[in-house]
């Protein structure tokens, strides 16, 4: 099975993604044992994406903005009058 990219873990751990699945759930290779979790818990725990395939990147990104929306640029939203 080719991986799809990495998981890098705040201490530097690596853990090669194995498959994505549609609904954020990605299938992880361990030292010892594959094991599954989501990429939402992946984010809330610091890791990083590396060398990811494009869907899994995209997906990760996605998540990304749902979690930590972008701040919106006060401007935006309070129009100045000319």
């Amino acid at each position: 099975m080719q991986n799809l990219g990495l998981f890098v873990s705040p201490n530097g751990n690596q853990l090669p993604v194995l498959k994505l699945q549609a609904d954020g759930v990605v299938l992880l290779q361990g030292v010892h044992v594959a094991f599954e979790t989501t990429i939402t818990k992946a984010i809330q725990n610091g890791y990083r994406l590396v060398d990811a395939s494009d869907d899994l990147r995209s997906t990760w990104e996605q998540t990304q903005d749902r979690i930590n929306p972008p701040a919106k640029d006060y401007r935006d939203s309070h129009p100045t009058h000319s």
